[in-house]
């Protein structure tokens, strides 16, 4: 099976690899990061948001726990934050939530969707081409707003918890 990935990762240009490598793995940091802070106001966010409805259903449970699901529930959870100063949890969960929109943009476009040689694009039905730079970019946007949430939960959120306990 590697042998076949490596041929299909061949036919694209490297950075164009390494730009939706980074993006895909700076998203899921982020949605993983939004999920760590939202357990320390709900040890039961996971299960809850797993029974909450959904729009496109997946095709095990009739459910899906998407980027939407866990921010809205998440942006819920925030608000109501009175541990990080300056409303920082509440303005970066509802970046979260805005960045959730471009996500499903970028993982739902075309890959490879330039003209020969230089295919290091994304389409996007309704939005057309996704450049190299902007791609880069989502992955930018995702990695700040998964720092300050990192940020937040060792230097805010968790202590407050372990001083309670």
């Amino acid at each position: 099976m590697a042998n076949e990935r490596e041929g299909h990762g061949n036919l694209y240009p490297s950075e164009y690899m390494r730009a939706i490598s980074e993006a895909l793995v700076c998203w899921v940091g982020l949605e993983w990061m939004a999920v760590h802070c939202a357990l320390l106001f709900d040890e039961d966010f996971t299960n809850r948001i797993r029974k909450l409805p959904v729009k496109n259903p997946g095709p095990m449970d009739n459910r899906q726990w998407t980027g939407g699901v866990i921010a809205s529930a998440f942006v819920g959870l925030a608000s109501e934050d009175k541990i990080c100063p300056d409303d920082r949890l509440a303005k970066a969960a509802r970046r979260f939530q805005e960045l959730v929109k471009t996500r499903n943009r970028f993982f739902h476009a075309y890959p490879a969707a330039g003209a020969t040689p230089d295919v290091a694009t994304l389409y996007h039905l309704e939005e057309g081409r996704w450049e190299l730079a902007q791609i880069q970019n989502f992955a930018d946007e995702a990695a700040i707003c998964s720092n300050e949430l990192n940020h937040l939960y060792y230097h805010y959120l968790r202590p407050a918890l372990l001083v309670e306990k």
